[in-house]
């Protein structure tokens, strides 16, 4: 809380006069005005505040003034003339009041000083807080050590008011002469009024970037596990990438973009974590407990995110874990009871009946053989018989379940304003739908801070994290979709059959074994910070973070399995191992000095940031296991076939050194920049190091005089930004020739060792330019709120390979040989519709949405290659294109005309307009992108004394995609294997049809990739549902609590979509139901 303090003083005006306003001269005329309209009138020109009681001051009788250049002393003489009125002026008041024989002794005759300190609920003090006398323009601001020293009129019922971003405004009425101590709670609703950047903390009315700032109570709103879906309906432009594949596969950790892609290769796309200052993987993101996140920031321009160079150019998201505060023992305690359940409602497979029908039509059991033909029609009444036995087994549901997934978190703190401490105990079993699919995670952390002073605070976090993940032995979930359902699962003694009647082997078989792929991962971190506080305005700060860890990976494929079959006994069943050691190196050192003369703020930031990573891996492998039983590697009788044991030691270091500077005038205008300059051991000599900067500005155009403050005007604020970001997510050995020693190379007592990788000294650095501009508005005291934004990027200095002729001994290199461009922009809308504090009545509406669109303007002749190689092949789904002028996303397709109502076969267009039967890869054109022209979430916020309602949905519009399950599951299906319902349904059968697909019966490979099945592809989907109830507090107190909320979530409810395709194909996607519970003593 002390950095979110010190770096949001730039956003706070000096109270204080530095001139004595007593002196000023001035004109005043006012007719038929009340004397308190008319003190007003000379406070407003001179900034004193006037103090008076009114039961004995008659301030509402009206007179006429017209005086010109007087003071102060000289107007009240003049409008308090002939009354027994005396007035007392200092530099910052003036006190009124009557006169009598024996003289008023209930009245001032001089000032008295307040005294005291400010400070947080967990004991921080609190500088720059703003002090002002109620119902006055006479206060002061807190200084470093958040102390004040304030003279005021010694009034009855003095009343201070305290405000600062962030926090709710305290009141304290003044009794006595006693120093004070205040304490501010935090306000949740004014919290993304300081944005934090990991390095420091700054005001949001003076912040140039872009940056979206989400508490973490509010995205347990959407949903209480899942970190990533909940800020997905929060911010536009933070995208999961939807895997049709995986689907809601526990241990598959999602690829995430911000502002789209900026890199060819997937994962260099995702953005830097930082966690309570630190870099942290996504998978360490993936496996945090979301009741220890207190606020999550996304930062997205250049301004923003420059201050981590390197590392920044797709987007950084900064992440702040609760600490403990200050006072007795208190406990929390949270449950989250999910069950989760398949969602199949993307499949629709034929019957028994309608596949044995499919496969008559399709010509199955017509053969030109009379033999043949015999065995045939005996297979079909073999068939049919078991169809109209009632057998038609629903495959999909063999390997599924429904899950019950709970967690755990409980967390002890307390302490006092020198020392606090914290303990967080978390666990959560996380079973798959899939049976025996799991990730189980267990978290311990203990937190300690110490102000050795009130100049020096300490602080240290150590944690131990364990994750236990095991893979469904059930196999790949699509191989369940192809089994024919007249296929019985299970014999007449309840034991499965080993292979079907078209000679497959059933995978239930398979998965009855010992088989098994288990994972386990043990992390250890020690962050240890330190804070000093030099003098009012300059702090040094200082973080050191330490990490180990072991992993470790085992899997077992019985010697029953059925890819063994055939195979001799010292080639059954395989044992794999694999182990891991990381450890990992992260420290920074940040000064911070602030100063603010009169209207002017000057902001500076330096720092220091050093990393090192170092892994060390080991994998072998044993066969030839002679007992399902024996799956212990002992039991081994050799190695892998043509494998042997191998290892891999991979370490890369980081020094960046960075600057940050920010002026600000009258809160009006600001200006920023960052520079940084960072080294890394991924690159040669010759580019080692490499700089980048940003530089922003701001316009705080509701604090122009101009506009003369209208109150339904809160916020109008206009930004821009622009520099350079980059990317260092490659292999630590990219630029460097890398030898392997070659076990088949021994020569006398040494092992020879040959050249792997061909290096390259000059390679440089990928960066990525930026420019954005965007504006903030706020109206009617934020009930309605628009933020906009637009913004342009340009990746250069892509890292690609590079071909090079085979006769050099390699086929290729790295090199920088490609760029990017990607533009697009950005809407938020919020309102509060009610906001009734009386009724405790709130309704909340948002709305946001983006867009953003890639195009490749530079590519290398490797990747031109591998384009055409792919291009030339006949697939039913499409590959990856990479060509200069199109987007990452683009879609190529030969175009299509469809059906031939004669024919019966497809009428392709060649690239010279011609008409043609026969499908050429030549011919291939864009014909649309999987990116959507725009995405974006609406939300609904509804609470009622105590009774929340929230209800999120997303979008995606104007997109395409090539239905795969038309062209591999409907038209070009095996009919020997199930199909999609559609198989039946529109199908060419004789001249003059008009149909949308080919002839059931043809034999030939069909469905290469086509126009015909790519479709616009627009979704909703309702993401959640939730429900929750606080407690009243005098209940709570009546059980011993202080604290209970319940809350009922549904997640991914159900999804509208414009195209009909099978999802989740090697796992299934889910839904869910979560039953909540939070508790605090």
């Amino acid at each position: 809380m002390r950095l979110t303090v010190f770096f949001c003083l730039v956003c706070m005006c000096n109270l204080s006069a530095n001139v004595h306003a007593q002196n000023i001269r001035f004109d005043l005329k006012m007719e038929n005005a009340t004397i308190e309209q008319v003190l007003n009138r000379i406070s407003e020109s001179t900034k004193l505040d006037f103090f008076y009681n009114n039961s004995r001051i008659d301030v509402y009788k009206k007179i006429n003034v017209d005086l010109n250049n007087v003071s102060v002393e000289e107007a009240l003489r003049a409008i308090f003339k002939g009354r027994e009125v005396k007035f007392d002026v200092t530099d910052k008041f003036v006190v009124i009041h009557r006169v009598s024989e024996t003289g008023d002794r209930n009245m001032p005759q001089q000032a008295r000083v307040i005294r005291g300190v400010v400070k947080d609920t967990k004991g921080s003090v609190l500088p720059g807080v703003t002090i002002v006398l109620k119902g006055t323009h006479t206060g002061g601001v807190t200084d470093f050590e958040g102390k004040f020293n304030l003279e005021l009129p010694q009034m009855e019922n003095l009343i201070l008011l305290f405000s600062f971003v962030g926090m709710e405004t305290a009141e304290v009425e003044i009794r006595d002469d006693k120093p004070l101590v205040v304490v501010m709670k935090e306000d949740v609703q004014a919290i993304d009024e300081v944005v934090v950047t990991g390095y420091f903390n700054k005001a949001k009315t003076s912040y140039t970037g872009s940056a979206v700032s989400v508490k973490g109570e509010d995205l347990k709103k959407i949903s209480p596990t899942n970190l990533f879906k909940a800020l997905q309906a929060y911010e536009p432009s933070f995208q999961i990438v939807e895997n049709k594949e995986a689907g809601a596969d526990p241990n598959h950790v999602p690829d995430i973009l911000i502002r789209g892609k900026s890199s060819f290769e997937g994962k260099s796309n995702n953005p830097l974590f930082i966690m309570d200052g630190y870099e942290v993987s996504l998978q360490t993101i993936f496996d945090t407990d979301m009741e220890r996140i207190s606020q999550v920031t996304i930062l997205k321009d250049a301004a923003a995110t420059a201050i981590y160079g390197s590392r920044a150019a797709n987007g950084v998201i900064v992440i702040e874990t609760k600490m403990p505060a200050q006072g007795k023992l208190s406990v929390s305690y949270s449950f989250n009871g999910t069950v989760e359940y398949p969602d199949l409602t993307d499949y629709d497979l034929l019957n028994a009946g309608e596949k044995l029908e499919f496969e008559r039509l399709a010509g199955v059991y017509k053969n030109e053989d009379l033999k043949k033909q015999m065995d045939l029609d005996r297979l079909y009444e073999e068939r049919k018989r078991e169809v109209l036995r009632g057998v038609n087994t629903y495959w999909l549901s063999k390997p599924l379940q429904t899950a019950f997934k709970h967690t755990h978190s409980l967390f002890l703190g307390g302490g006092n304003e020198r020392s606090r401490y914290g303990v967080n105990i978390n666990y959560g079993a996380n079973p798959g739908i899939m049976k025996e699919s799991k990730r189980d995670r267990l978290g311990l952390s203990f937190t300690w801070t110490y102000n050795i002073s009130n100049k020096i605070r300490i602080g240290n976090m150590l944690s131990v994290n364990q994750t236990k993940s095991s893979e469904s032995p059930y196999g790949n979930f699509s191989s369940y979709a192809r089994i024919n359902p007249y296929e019985r699962a299970t014999d007449d003694k309840g034991r499965y059959v080993y292979k079907f009647s078209n000679g497959d082997v059933n995978p239930l078989f398979n998965a009855s074994l010992n088989s098994f792929s288990e994972s386990e991962n043990t992390s250890y971190t020690d962050n240890f910070d330190i804070e000093w506080y030099v003098f009012d305005g300059l702090r040094v700060t200082g973080r050191f973070s330490y990490t180990f860890g072991n992993s470790g990976t085992e899997s077992f494929i019985s010697p029953k399995d059925s890819q063994f079959e055939g195979k001799p006994d010292d080639e059954k069943g395989i044992y794999r191992v694999g182990s891991s050691k990381t450890s990992a190196i992260d420290g920074n050192i940040v000064v911070n000095f602030y100063k603010q003369l009169d209207k002017h703020m000057f902001t500076v930031v330096g720092g220091l940031n050093m990393q090192s990573n170092k892994s060390d891996s080991k994998n072998f492998a044993g066969q030839g296991f002679l007992s399902d039983n024996l799956s212990n590697m002992d039991f081994a009788a050799q190695y892998e076939k043509n494998t042997r044991p191998s290892g891999k030691v991979e370490q890369d270091r980081l020094i960046g050194f960075f600057a940050n500077a920010s002026y600000g005038y009258d809160n009006r205008y600001m200006f920023d920049i960052s520079y940084r300059t960072d080294g890394s051991s991924k690159f040669g000599e010759e580019n080692r190091f490499a700089p980048f900067w940003a530089a922003g500005l701001a316009w705080n155009i509701h604090n122009e005089h101009f506009l003369g403050r209208p109150s339904w005007l809160t916020n109008a604020k206009i930004r821009s930004s622009l520099g350079y970001t980059g990317n260092v997510s490659f292999d630590p050995y990219q630029a460097q020739t890398t030898y392997i020693y070659n076990k088949d190379n021994i020569y006398m007592h040494g092992i020879g060792a040959t050249i792997e990788v061909m290096g390259n000294d000059a390679l440089k650095w990928q960066r990525k330019f930026s420019y954005n501009i965007g504006a903030d508005l706020d109206f009617f005291d934020g009930r309605i709120s628009v933020t906009g934004e637009y913004f342009q990027e340009r990746t250069k200095d892509l890292l690609l390979d590079l071909s090079i002729p085979p006769s050099l001994g390699f086929g290729q290199y790295k090199e920088n040989l490609g760029e990017m461009k990607n533009k697009g922009w950005e809407l938020s809308l919020r309102s509060q519709v009610i906001r009734n504090a009386k009724k405790d009545v709130y309704w909340a509406l948002a709305f946001g949405t983006s867009d953003s669109e890639n195009k490749i303007t530079k590519i290398s002749n490797a990747l031109g290659k591998k384009n055409e190689e792919a291009n030339q092949e006949e697939t039913k789904k499409p590959v990856p294109l990479y060509e200069e002028g199109e987007s990452l996303d683009a879609l190529k397709a030969v175009p299509s005309l469809g059906i031939d109502p004669e024919t019966g076969k497809e009428v392709f267009i060649k690239k010279d307009g011609s008409y043609t039967t026969v499908w050429d890869h030549k011919d291939k054109i864009v014909c649309g992108t999987t990116d959507p022209k725009f995405r974006g979430s609406l939300n609904s916020f509804l609470t009622v004394k105590g009774i929340s309602l929230n209800i999120s949905m997303n979008f995606e519009c104007g997109a395409q995609t090539y239905n795969s399950t038309l062209a591999e599951r409907v038209e070009g299906v095996n009919p020997n294997y199930n199909a999609d319902r559609r198989v039946l349904t529109d199908r060419w059968k004789k001249p003059g049809d008009k149909t949308f697909f080919k002839d059931i019966a043809l034999q030939e490979n069909v469905s290469n990739l086509t126009t015909r099945f790519v479709q616009d592809y627009n979704v909703l989907n309702i993401g959640s549902i939730s429900l929750g109830y606080d407690l009243k507090s005098q209940w709570c107190k009546k059980i011993g609590l202080n604290s209970l909320r319940f809350t009922f979530n549904m997640g991914d409810v159900y999804r509208f979509s414009t195209v009909k395709e099978e999802r989740g194909l090697s796992y299934p996607f889910a839904r869910t139901v979560t039953f909540s519970l939070s508790a605090t003593l």
